[in-house]
């Protein structure tokens, strides 16, 4: 027997270079930092069956709702029987409440042959009411927060609570304000703050500007200005800038969840390897500490860095595999 964590409808991979699974596989660390040994069960519902406790965890996507491309199918009804014979107390919801389950499901299955009977129905939802929520932030096992957009994971490592929000852009963390977004998070200091963002700045927004460069210079005073005030403030001892990332070939395809305005990206490569490169000197300049990605990453022809060192089949996001940590063995990454 053994503890599983696991989203509720649909199995996360156990492909090592899947961005989505790289969410549960860090919160596994973190329950193994609280003496927790949780497995993903990538599918197997016999494993999911027989675990003493099911961690769910909610995917990185999820808005309050699930997205069954094939509707509903009997696999999705197993799990929720499996959910319920389980009971409250073998149930855990990580970093958030479980969704009203009967609400959102019950019209669907209902237009199916795979329905629950109503006393399934009501035991599911006790099971959601009863459940409470156990937040990244009562798992945090150390003193250092990464705070930025969905590339943040990367730059998680043992004793980090990571404050993800993905599609935020360093313009949006700083006007939304840094200590404002620490206290979201329900931190109150840290002894080092990460910031993780500025690829998305890049990738969409910059070039759309008549002087990407002095947005840039901007963004990177304010940046530098709001850190010294939250140390001056004694909210934090230290911190760190994390620099862009490599811009890949533009001949890549990209999931649509990657487009804005109905684009991957605006400007032509050239362009946006110009701004990065700003970016990254400007960074430099300013800052004492910063989060460097290997330098070859940058020098190596764009189409093989694709292949080899992003998420396959396709995204925007670093391979798991290439991210700080190591979750498959709870310990620094040797990139």
């Amino acid at each position: 027997m053994t503890d599983v964590i696991d989203d509720v409808l649909t199995s996360f991979t156990t492909r090592l270079d899947s961005h989505r699974s790289s969410w549960p596989r860090m919160q596994r660390c973190m329950l193994q930092d609280n003496g927790v040994d949780a497995v993903l069960p990538g599918g197997d519902l016999e494993l999911l069956r027989n675990a003493d406790t099911w961690f769910v965890s909610h995917g990185m996507e999820f808005k309050d709702n699930y997205n069954l491309n094939g509707g509903w199918e009997a696999v999705h009804a197993e799990r929720l029987r499996i959910m319920i014979e389980k009971g409250f107390g073998s149930v855990v919801s990580l970093e958030r409440k479980l969704p009203d389950l009967v609400g959102l499901l019950k019209p669907r299955a209902e237009k199916s042959e795979h329905n629950l009977t109503e006393a399934e129905w009501s035991e599911l939802g006790k099971i959601v009411e009863q459940t409470e929520a156990v937040s990244h932030r009562a798992l945090w096992t150390g003193d250092r927060v990464v705070l930025g957009d969905s590339h943040s994971v990367a730059r998680y490592r043992k004793g980090t609570l990571v404050l993800r929000h993905d599609g935020l852009t360093l313009y949006g963390l700083l006007k939304r304000g840094i200590k404002n977004m620490m206290q979201e998070g329900c931190v109150e200091s840290a002894r080092e703050l990460v910031i993780s963002a500025g690829n998305i700045d890049i990738r969409h927004h910059l070039l759309r500007l008549e002087k990407p460069e002095e947005s840039i210079d901007e963004m990177l005073a304010d940046l530098w200005s709001q850190l010294e005030s939250l140390k001056d403030e004694g909210l934090i001892m230290d911190y760190e800038v994390t620099a862009p990332y490599p811009i890949e070939h533009e001949d890549r395809k990209l999931p649509k969840t990657g487009y804005y305005k109905g684009t991957p990206f605006f400007g032509s490569r050239d362009e946006r390897v110009r701004v990065a490169a700003y970016m990254n000197t400007q960074m430099l300049w300013r800052f004492y500490k910063i989060h460097h990605w290997p330098q070859r990453w940058y020098e190596m022809d764009p189409e093989k860095y694709a292949q080899d060192f992003m998420e396959k089949p396709r995204s925007v996001h670093l391979s798991p595999r290439f991210h700080d940590w190591n979750y498959e063995e709870n310990k620094p990454n040797v990139r």
